[in-house]
């Protein structure tokens, strides 16, 4: 086999193996928006937890562009679940006044 043949199947086999990972990378990112689509019953800590996950994935430079926008798009889709569960307590959260009656927290 010649030199020209090695360096062929040497691209191929690089190429094939990035094809890989980016399955891999895929699989996952579609694994993870499917529990977040699952996750409205979650706690805002657990939320918090998930968004530091995230935050992790996004910061490693192993993890590809594709995969860092589908991470990137699920956090933002986690971000405003989070922020209608803070607008949701907010408005349940009520003080007492002066002559003991109950007013909506401001």
């Amino acid at each position: 086999m010649g030199k020209a043949e090695q360096d062929r199947k040497m691209t191929e086999a690089m190429g094939q193996e990035e094809e890989n990972r980016k399955a891999e990378e895929n699989r996952k990112a579609e694994e993870n928006r499917k529990a977040e689509n699952q996750e409205g019953s979650q706690t805002l800590e657990e939320a918090f937890l998930k968004l530091d996950e995230m935050i992790g994935k996004l910061e490693n430079r192993d993890t590809s562009l594709e995969a860092s926008f589908q991470i990137y798009q699920d956090g933002m889709q986690l971000l405003k679940e989070c922020s209608r569960k803070i607008d949701k307590v907010e408005k349940k959260v009520q003080i007492m006044n002066e002559e003991g009656e109950l007013d909506e927290f401001q």
